[in-house]
Parts: C-alpha cells; sequence; structure tokens
C-alpha cells in the first residue's frame, strides 16, 4: 500500500480489500479511529509516526483506482465518492487477469 499512496504515510504494507463503504469516510477523528482500528478503512497519516493527531486523510480516488489495478481516470465520469462506491466490494483487474489466464478463456490478440 505503500508504493500508492501518492503522499503522506500508512502504516500498512497492504492494503486490506476495498469496500464500499470507503465512499462514507467520517469526518470526526473519533469516529476515523474506530473504523481504522476495526479494519474498516485505510487511513493516510500526515506524520511518519501514523499518529492521528497530526493530521489523517482517506485514500483519494486515484489511490483507490491504483489499489484496484483500474487505470488511473477510470472513475473521472462520475463524483469521487461515487467512483469509489463503484470500486468497492469489486474485483481487481488483475485478479480477473489471472483467472482468465489460468482458465484458457482468455486468449490473447495476436
Amino acid at each position: 500500500m505503500k508504493d500508492i499512496i501518492d503522499c503522506g504515510f500508512v502504516e500498512k504494507d497492504k492494503s486490506w480489500c476495498v469496500l464500499e463503504s470507503w465512499n462514507r469516510c467520517p469526518k470526526k477523528t473519533e469516529s476515523a479511529k474506530g473504523r481504522y482500528k476495526r479494519s474498516m478503512m485505510p487511513i493516510v497519516f500526515d506524520d511518519e509516526g501514523c499518529n492521528f493527531d497530526y493530521g489523517w486523510r482517506e485514500l483519494d480516488i486515484f489511490e483507490v483506482e491504483k489499489l484496484q489495478t483500474v487505470p488511473t481516470g477510470y472513475c473521472r465520469s462520475v463524483a469521487d465518492k461515487v467512483g469509489k462506491g463503484l470500486l468497492g466490494n469489486g474485483w481487481t483487474v488483475d485478479v480477473i487477469k489471472h483467472i482468465l489466464d489460468s482458465s484458457g478463456l482468455h486468449h490473447a490478440n495476436t
């Protein structure tokens, strides 16, 4: 996850699955802390110590697109909140490709 964050710091090397509920980011720090501790949403911190007291933010739409391995800008035709909901609870492009490649149903264009 650290490799997809545009700016800031995260504690996790890998992300949790992308949930549809990510589009409902809490605005209050206490609510965000609770969701974060229950592994319901990732948080990007402003300081290396990953301390809520020094500032935090939710993932932006471009970071969520990267997590889902869709092209950057894939959700540009909808509001960011809607885009996060659409990407949530979905399969990553890389997983779908792997399944199709393994099944023999997917053939490369030659």
